[in-house]
């Protein structure tokens, strides 16, 4: 019920100021036969990559190829929306530096002439991560990491955690972390309209169509097989970079272009993404805090926080045993008062009285080797780009993820910030680099 209420704004939205311009549709409108960068996949990710190519390159040799333009199913939109430097590795706290500052920057980033500023409702706040003995040894060497790449975190005690968060019990908890700067929340669906209005106006193609397939000649990208929505031909764009932006279904991509296919050697291994579903739950507290954190993550895995409406939103990874189902985007109720009241009702007293008001699903694109980003090329396909697996953090890395792309297809390497780490060799070695702040 709530998530098709979602849905169904999410239609109105679309009708509302992010049309794009007739010029823009008039380039998108038809499958071009050839163009220097295929991006398969228009959610943040695509559309991040697109930006940071059409401001160096010729924005028409782009294409952006969509196959959900309404962003119904898309994980963009369903996501919390925010920004975090608390991490374990220095490459995803570099990501989301740059992230906050491109989204905080987003009227100067995202200005379309003619048009007002971007606003997409950017609210400085902290995230604060509770544990108990047994986690702050790694809560300790999270924050040694952390400032040493310049993040600005602070380490509470109890007693401090009680001074700054009257409302919040600390039963169980021995230590936090407080960001002090350079995070905070946002609205995931402004973004994605904006970033998406912002590409079209620089006269990048956009498609509503679907790959169908890849087409290779040897170890070489050529094209792509398209099959556009309002009709059942499908065509082939030739392109000399292909980049895979399909969120959590990047694996069918991969597996088109034959990465995952073979018995044995380098195209024997596939992509280890997949869908994974997760709830946001929202309900009602009036006598719960006036303010909280952008997030607050519980010794349970439960998040919160207070959202500018003055209700409340809240969410958990599931374990193994408890993985939905992924046709669907239905919120399951039950697992709110099953797993997350408790945990929430106990570290915030007021939250023992609760209303449930609403509630959605959404997909992480879910990396089950280590839960970080892959990007880069694959060692086979020189022209394949991958762009995948943030397994929830994707939003706030977008900008820096996408402009990492730019720079591998436009100069051949890194040039902003060295993400070698996060490429798919480690993949082939399966040898994880895991990110121990999962939420």
């Amino acid at each position: 019920m709530a998530s098709g209420l979602l849905r169904a704004s999410v239609k109105i939205l679309n009708k509302l100021p992010f049309s794009s311009p007739k010029w823009g549709r008039s380039l998108s409108c038809l499958p071009p036969k050839e163009v220097d960068v295929v991006i398969a996949g228009g959610g943040i990710m695509g559309l991040a990559t697109a930006y940071f190519l059409a401001k160096r390159i010729d924005p028409s040799r782009i294409c952006v190829i969509e196959r959900d333009s309404k962003y119904e199913m898309a994980a963009t939109p369903l996501s919390v929306g925010s920004v975090r430097q608390q991490f374990s590795i220095p490459e995803n706290i570099m990501l989301s530096k740059f992230g906050f500052d491109f989204l905080t920057n987003c009227h100067r980033y995202l200005k379309v002439e003619g048009d007002d500023d971007p606003n997409i409702q950017f609210h400085r706040s902290s995230y604060v991560y509770l544990v108990n003995e047994n986690g702050e040894d790694a809560l300790r060497e999270n924050y040694q990491v952390q400032c040493s790449m310049g993040a600005s975190i602070k380490l509470l005690s109890p007693k401090e955690i009680s001074e700054t968060f009257p409302w919040m019990c600390t039963d169980g908890v021995s230590l936090a972390s407080l960001g002090l700067q350079n995070e905070g929340h946002f609205d995931p669906y402004l973004f994605l309209q904006y970033m998406k209005k912002k590409v079209l106006s620089m006269s990048v193609r956009y498609l509503n169509a679907e790959v169908t397939d890849v087409v290779r000649n040897q170890n070489e990208i050529t094209g792509v097989e398209v099959k556009l929505k309002e009709d059942s031909c499908t065509e082939t764009v030739k392109c000399q970079h292909l980049v895979n932006a399909c969120g959590p279904w990047a694996s069918r991509l991969a597996l088109m272009a034959g990465i995952g296919s073979e018995k044995d050697g380098l195209m024997s291994v596939p992509l280890p993404v997949k869908p994974a579903k997760r709830y946001v739950y929202v309900f009602d507290c009036p006598t719960g805090p006036k303010e909280t954190p952008a997030i607050t993550v519980d010794l349970s895995g439960t998040y919160f926080r207070r959202e500018s409406s003055g209700n409340f939103i809240c969410g958990r990874c599931p374990s193994a045993d408890q993985e939905p189902e992924i046709d669907n985007l239905d919120c399951d109720f039950d697992y709110f008062y099953d797993t997350l009241w408790e945990p929430l009702a106990q570290r915030v007293p007021a939250f023992e009285a609760v209303k449930i008001v609403g509630g959605w699903g959404g997909f992480y694109d879910y990396n089950t080797l280590d839960q970080n980003a892959i990007i880069g090329t694959h060692p086979l396909l020189k022209n394949f780009y991958f762009i995948n697996g943030f397994s929830g953090h994707g939003i706030q890395q977008s900008p820096a993820a996408g402009r990492a792309v730019s720079e591998l297809i436009l100069d051949r390497k890194f040039t902003s910030i060295d993400l070698t780490r996060l490429g798919f060799e480690r993949v082939l070695k399966d040898s994880p680099l895991r990110e121990k702040c999962i939420i």
